[in-house]
């Protein structure tokens, strides 16, 4: 983040930067600059303010499984520039360049690079809106309520059990050691056999079996 300031700072885009994290006064001395808020920890409702006043947010985070910061940003069309984390919910909530951006590593290069195209396009509005199309779409509750219930009446049906005809080397397989004793030879020889049961036929497969056991 600090790095991505200074790039901003020498760069002859015009923006101000709210840093809404805790900085310590050398880098506060180093990157002092009029377009530069240093905010530190501040309390959650005067962050939601900013946060929706602003036209995009850097969000840098390492670990984050359930990225709420991005769905607030997406309610208020402000538009999200994450750290691509594969494992977290980032990557299923943000579609890279048309709700979003998508950095890998957090490549300094690739968010200053975001951040001038958006400003020299002048599509900062025109995504924002997107991004705010994005949430009533898919993440405003009531359109979650209507994805969870379709989700519980299309996809927790119990699947269709299978059949298992004579000619089927499993029914073959239960058919004849349901009778053995657990501990059989009849029993042990029968499972190295069925080891093979997805290469082996049927019929030759009836045949070695009978003839080994009877």
């Amino acid at each position: 983040m600090r790095s991505l300031a200074e790039k901003l700072i020498h760069s002859p885009l015009k923006f101000h930067l709210n840093w809404c994290l805790s900085v310590s006064e050398t880098w506060q001395e180093r990157l002092q600059d009029p377009r530069i808020s240093f905010r530190g920890n501040i309390p959650r409702d005067e962050f939601l303010q900013l946060l929706e006043k602003a036209d995009a947010i850097i969000i840098p985070t390492l670990l984050d499984t359930g990225p709420m910061l991005v769905v607030e940003a997406l309610s208020t069309g402000t538009i999200p520039i994450c750290n691509l984390l594969k494992r977290s919910a980032i990557p299923d909530l943000i579609e890279n360049g048309k709700n979003g951006f998508l950095i890998p590593d957090n490549k300094i290069d690739l968010y200053f690079r975001v951040i001038e195209t958006l400003a020299e396009n002048k599509t900062i509005a025109a995504f924002g809106k997107r991004c705010h199309a994005y949430f009533l779409n898919h993440l405003e509750p009531k359109k979650q309520l209507e994805q969870y219930a379709y989700l519980f009446e299309h996809k927790t049906e119990t699947p269709p059990s299978r059949v298992f005809s004579d000619a089927d080397v499993i029914c073959f397989h239960l058919h004849n050691v349901s009778g053995y004793p657990r501990y059989s030879r009849k029993r042990i020889i029968n499972k190295l056999l069925t080891i093979q049961e997805k290469i082996i036929t049927y019929k030759d497969y009836s045949r070695f079996f009978r003839f080994i056991l009877d």
